[in-house]
């Protein structure tokens, strides 16, 4: 299995956007980046298809959001 985790600057390159590998990344990797291709639900387009993931760490466990 594939995947990649994602930093805002791979966003902004497009690297999940031209990739069939899954991504994970951050809530506020999220909050920073969702203004990417809205006009496009690109994004939208990503969670849906279980592409882009959202994770976060407490207290040592990563949550699955």
């Amino acid at each position: 299995m594939d995947f990649r985790i994602l930093d805002a600057s791979a966003f902004y390159a497009g690297v999940p956007f031209g990739s069939a590998s899954d991504c994970y990344t951050t809530s506020l990797v999220y909050e920073e980046i969702k203004h990417i291709k809205k006009n496009h639900d690109a994004l939208g387009t990503l969670l849906e298809t279980n592409r882009l993931k959202i994770m976060d760490q407490i207290k040592n466990q990563l949550m699955l959001q």
